[in-house]
């Protein structure tokens, strides 16, 4: 059984970019997305991770994929720092 709730990676998070375009319903979104995980091995996310990021690409975005970022750089939007960033980890805040 896979660990409850793991980390939606990046190639999710894309994927649930480009899938949702608002005329998509959240459950399909998540069939989708569910399917797409479970063709290139990763675990299946939950119905509730996949709504509330739906929701916030929606309101907002998601962060950028690292070929967003890699294009933005190449287009001097932002700085090689922001592709450097985005590869290491978040510290730990204590």
């Amino acid at each position: 059984m896979p660990a409850a709730a793991p980390r939606i990676g990046v190639m999710l998070l894309a994927a649930i970019e480009r899938l949702d375009d608002e005329t998509v319903p959240i459950a399909e979104v998540h069939r989708r997305v569910a399917t797409l995980a479970g063709e290139i091995g990763l675990s299946r996310p939950s119905y509730e991770q996949v709504r509330t990021l739906v929701h916030e690409h929606r309101h907002q975005g998601l962060a950028p994929t690292a070929g967003r970022i890699v294009l933005d750089v190449a287009l001097k939007k932002r700085p090689p720092r922001a592709l450097l960033d985005l590869l290491e980890p978040p510290e730990d805040p204590k």
